[in-house]
């Protein structure tokens, strides 16, 4: 646009049906004069310009904002967004006035470049409710305290060499799931600076970066892919919902403790190693390793599940080993066990199956809680008195899944712990509770044929006692009694 436009009150522009697909441009001699808003659902491009909405309230561009040949302009006090491309090229002004600017749009599968030509803004907020923003390093954004982007699944932030800086938790959300949710991509030359915590609800991906995550008090992602770099963990607690796949770079343990928090959970790559791992699950569950990797424990292992919701332990590949090295202590049960090659000390496993060859392995009968560590597992021993017992439509249903794994697993004559040293031999040992079960039932079953027998003998002796009286009483004589 060349020349003067001028008004009152909120100039509107409107792109067309779509948005972002027209662009406003002000050149060297364009003038806007009296408004004191803009709403444009396009673009809007400044060449040359000189353009001041410092008293504009809203600032709103749909489409990109883009500052190009000697620009300048002083942007609103009471903030503006930007809902695609950002960027002030060299040699363009851009001043603050001290708002906020907000990044929102976006649209499924783009990515928003941000370019800021090293300005110094007050104050960005993430509200994107898709596709990518990708902050690039010449933008250093201050995100304040605690900033938490969109809860939009899908709506990532990617940073290619820029910095976001803030305090307390910088939470890139969505859902936190390995599945759905939103990601944070941290490359080369890219940092986050003075935050202590991190919530990503899809994946965090490292990528040549080197992220320090020491200090975090607060750590809890849906997976983790890292590709290069180093990244080191928190010294205390991290939890994962998801994946950790390592095809590159390093993950330094630093002492802390990854918590396996999702259900059904996959660990990839030959970095795999933790100072402490854990994962206990109340529903049946997998945590699956790829063939041939290794899952390098420091200090403490934790895995388990609950004698009716077994953790089962498996390879990607079934038939291909998985490894594992624990040169601490391991407090495992009710676990399955499968195609698992453990090296050092031997893990033993309490209430556990076998459902494979395993080595390295010991599969004790024992409750939950004689290993190292402690622990403990709600079961009904046959030889303690049953008081109050209820046998629920969801016990029932628990136990005869579990049964019919035994089953399954005896029937294709796969490995199982000893056999009970009782009438139930040919039982499997499995968790304590099947056991306990079949026990019970076992005394009921003997109880009802003995009182069969004493119901059989007693009407047996009171027929003939009849019979005898009737003789007597009638002068009858057969054969003697």
């Amino acid at each position: 646009m060349h020349g003067t436009i001028s008004g009152t009150g909120t100039l509107t522009i409107t792109s067309g049906a779509l948005i972002d697909t027209s662009t406003t441009t002000l050149n060297a001699t364009s003038v806007v004069a009296g408004f004191s808003g803009l709403t444009d659902t396009g673009r809007l491009q400044l060449t040359g310009a000189t353009f001041d909405a410092g008293n504009y309230s809203p600032f709103i561009i749909g489409g990109n904002f883009i500052m190009s040949s000697s620009a300048v302009f002083t942007a609103p006090s009471a903030g503006m967004s930007v809902g695609r491309v950002f960027t002030i090229n060299t040699g363009t002004t851009f001043n603050v006035n001290g708002g906020t600017i907000t990044f929102d749009g976006g649209a499924q599968g783009s990515t928003d470049n941000i370019t800021c030509n090293n300005v110094a803004f007050t104050l960005v907020k993430f509200a994107h409710t898709a596709g990518a923003k990708r902050v690039t390093s010449t933008c250093n954004l201050p995100l304040g305290n605690n900033p938490t982007s969109n809860a939009s699944n899908n709506a990532d932030i990617t940073l290619t060499g820029g910095t976001l800086t803030g305090t307390g938790t910088l939470s890139v959300l969505g859902f936190i799931d390995k599945t759905a949710g939103s990601d944070l991509s941290l490359e080369t030359g890219s940092a986050l600076v003075g935050f202590n915590g991190l919530v990503v609800g899809r994946q965090l991906v490292v990528q040549g970066a080197t992220p320090d995550f020491s200090n975090y008090t607060t750590f809890s992602i849906g997976n983790l892919f890292t590709s290069g770099g180093n990244m080191t963990a928190p010294t205390g607690n991290m939890n994962v919902s998801g994946d950790i796949t390592l095809s590159g770079g390093d993950f330094l343990a630093n002492g802390g403790t990854v918590t396996l928090t999702g259900g059904n959970q996959t660990l990839t790559g030959f970095g795999l190693s933790f100072y402490n791992l854990t994962k206990q699950v109340t529903t049946a569950s997998t945590l699956t390793v790829a063939p041939n990797n290794t899952v390098w424990v420091e200090n403490h292992l934790v895995l388990k599940g609950t004698p009716l919701q077994l953790l089962s332990l498996v390879s990607a590949t079934p038939g291909s080993t998985w490894f594992s090295e624990v040169v601490g202590t391991a407090d495992v049960c009710s676990v399955n066990v499968t195609d698992g090659h453990n090296f050092t000390n031997t893990i033993t496993a309490y209430s556990s199956f076998s459902n494979s060859a395993n080595e390295g392995w010991v599969f004790n009968d024992a409750n939950c809680g004689g290993n190292s560590g402690g622990g403990s597992a709600a079961v009904i021993e046959s030889t303690t008195a049953i008081t109050n017992f209820q046998f629920t439509q969801a016990a029932a249903t628990a136990a005869a899944e579990n049964s019919q794994q035994v089953l399954s697993m005896t029937a294709t004559n796969q490995k199982l712990p000893s056999p009970v040293a009782s009438i139930f031999s040919k039982v499997p040992r499995g968790p304590q509770v099947i056991r306990s079960i079949l026990g019970f039932f076992a005394v009921c079953l003997a109880t009802a044929i003995a009182l069969s027998l004493l119901f059989w003998w007693g009407a047996s002796w009171h027929r003939r006692y009849t019979t005898k009286h009737w003789l007597t009483n009638t002068h009858l004589r057969g054969d003697s009694w």
